[in-house]
C-alpha cells in the first residue's frame, strides 16, 4: 500500500520539521506557565489580613516628599483593601523621567481618544501621575479637576501641576470614586475621563455606576479585557506580589516583562527592538513601570466588553466609540450621554 500524507480524519499531516517546531512551541509555552504558577503558589503562602472598609471622600495630610516632589511611603487612610499595590510609588518613578516629549504624545493621545476639549470642563478620576489632566489643558480645558485614593498620587499630581502649569484652573485632591456623597459633591463636567483605574479599585461595577454621575457630555472608561481563567491567574498572580517584600517583587517584576517582552523578541526581534523604541511615544510610559504597574496591580477586576456597554446604556449612554484590544490590555471605552 502506498502512503498518503492524510489521516483518517482528513486533515493533511504536518511535516517533521514543522510537528517539531510547534511542539518545542507549545512546550517551553507549558514551561513559562508552569513556572509563573509555580512562583505564585510560593509567593501566596503568606498569611494577611484581607479585611476592607468603605474608602472615605477628601483627604488632607501633609506628606513627607522625596526628591521626585512625591511621598516617600504610601500614606494611605483607614480605607481600602489590606492587600493593595502602591500605585502612587510607581507614578513617582515614571514622575522623574516625565518631559515634554511624553507629555506630547499623551496629549496626542488624549486628544484622539476624546476631541475637541476647548472650553470643556473635565474630571480625572483615579489621575495617577496626572499626565492626562495636564494634556486637557494643553487641549483647552477650561477647569479640571483631578482626584485620586493613592496620596502618592495625588501629590504626583500636584507636582505634575507645579512643574508644568502652575498658576492654572486646575484642582488636585484625595477622594474615592467609591464614596458616593464625595462623587456627587463634586458636581458635573463635560468630560469625565478615567483611563486603567476603576478596576482597581475592589468593587468595579460601584465604580463604574458612580463614575457616570458627573458625566456631562462624554465618559471615558479604560477596563481591562476578560481572558477567562489567564484573568483568574493574573488576580491570584498580582495578590501574591503585594504580599511579599522587594526581593520576590524584583523577581516577579523581571517574570512580567520577560512575559511581555520575550516571547515577541524570540519570534521577531527587529519588530520588538523597534515597538520597545516607540513604546514611549504610543503610551507616554516606559516598559519597565508598564511591568510593575502589571505585576502589582491589586486590586484587580475584569470585564467582558459587550458587557459594559451594555451597563452603560442601561444609565443613558450611547457608546460614541471603542478600542478593542483584547488579551491582557485595557479596552477603551467613549460614551456620550443621550
Amino acid at each position: 500500500m502506498v502512503e498518503t500524507p492524510y489521516h483518517g480524519s482528513g486533515r493533511k499531516s504536518l511535516p517533521k520539521w514543522e510537528k517539531r517546531g510547534v511542539s518545542q512551541l507549545r512546550i517551553r509555552q507549558s514551561i513559562f506557565w508552569f513556572l509563573l504558577a509555580a512562583i505564585a503558589l510560593e509567593l501566596a503562602s503568606a498569611n494577611v489580613d484581607t479585611g476592607s472598609n468603605k474608602p472615605g471622600g477628601r483627604l488632607a495630610v501633609p506628606i513627607p516628599r522625596n526628591k521626585a516632589g512625591c511621598p516617600d511611603e504610601p500614606a494611605e487612610p483607614d480605607a481600602g483593601p489590606a492587600v493593595r499595590f502602591a500605585f502612587g510609588k510607581n507614578w513617582t518613578n515614571f514622575l522623574s523621567v516625565v518631559n515634554e516629549d511624553r507629555i506630547a504624545e499623551a496629549t496626542a493621545r488624549l486628544s484622539e481618544a476624546m476631541g475637541d476639549l476647548q472650553g470643556k470642563s473635565f474630571l480625572d478620576v483615579g489621575s495617577g501621575s496626572g499626565i492626562h489632566s495636564l494634556a486637557a489643558l494643553r487641549l483647552g480645558a477650561s477647569r479640571v479637576h483631578s482626584f485620586d485614593y493613592d496620596l502618592q498620587s495625588v501629590a504626583c499630581t500636584g507636582e505634575m501641576k507645579k512643574r508644568f502649569a502652575p498658576g492654572t484652573n486646575w484642582s488636585v485632591e484625595q477622594g474615592s470614586v467609591l464614596d458616593e456623597d464625595y462623587v456627587r459633591s463634586l458636581g458635573q463636567f463635560d468630560i469625565v475621563y478615567s483611563w486603567g483605574v476603576l478596576h482597581h479599585t475592589g468593587n468595579m461595577w460601584n465604580a463604574l455606576d458612580l463614575v457616570s454621575i458627573p458625566a456631562i457630555e462624554k465618559l471615558m472608561v479604560a477596563i481591562y479585557h476578560d481572558q477567562g481563567w489567564k484573568s483568574r491567574f493574573w488576580q491570584f498572580y498580582k495578590r501574591a506580589y503585594n504580599r511579599r517584600r522587594r526581593p520576590a517583587k524584583w523577581l516577579m517584576e523581571v517574570l512580567v516583562l520577560c512575559w511581555a517582552w520575550g516571547k515577541p523578541f524570540v519570534r521577531r526581534p527587529r519588530h520588538t527592538i523597534s515597538r520597545w523604541r516607540n513604546y514611549i511615544r504610543d503610551r507616554g510610559m516606559s516598559p519597565w513601570y508598564d511591568a510593575v504597574d502589571w505585576a502589582g496591580g491589586y486590586p484587580f477586576e475584569v470585564a467582558a466588553p459587550e458587557k459594559l456597554v451594555s451597563f452603560f446604556i442601561q444609565r443613558g449612554f450611547t457608546l460614541e466609540h471603542s478600542e478593542i484590544r483584547g488579551g491582557g490590555n485595557c479596552n477603551d471605552f467613549v460614551f456620550y450621554r443621550k
